[in-house]
């Protein structure tokens, strides 16, 4: 068992396609009471720097942190990083 197992884990390691996007632009849209100066810092968002599903996921936990929002989406478009956010009335 330990024979097969151990090439397959070699094999996933190899084939485990880590995707990222860099960003050079970000928007953020739906924000009426909150800044997006705002919603840039409390969701550590950068610009000129690669972003993997991870640190997407990273991004929506800290802003969900905050309370302020009651829906956060982000999206990569050419480049450019979309933060659509609904807040919490």
């Amino acid at each position: 068992m330990k024979k097969l197992f151990f090439p397959l884990f070699i094999m996933l390691m190899f084939f485990s396609v880590v995707k990222a996007e860099f960003v050079n632009n970000i928007v953020v849209n739906g924000n009426e009471r909150v800044s997006s100066e705002t919603i840039i810092l409390l969701g550590d968002v950068e610009k000129d720097k690669e972003y993997t599903d991870t640190i997407l996921n990273n991004i929506i936990n800290e802003l969900y942190k905050t309370n302020f929002f009651s829906d956060i989406k982000l999206e990569i478009l050419n480049g450019t990083l979309h933060i659509e956010v609904t807040e919490n009335k």
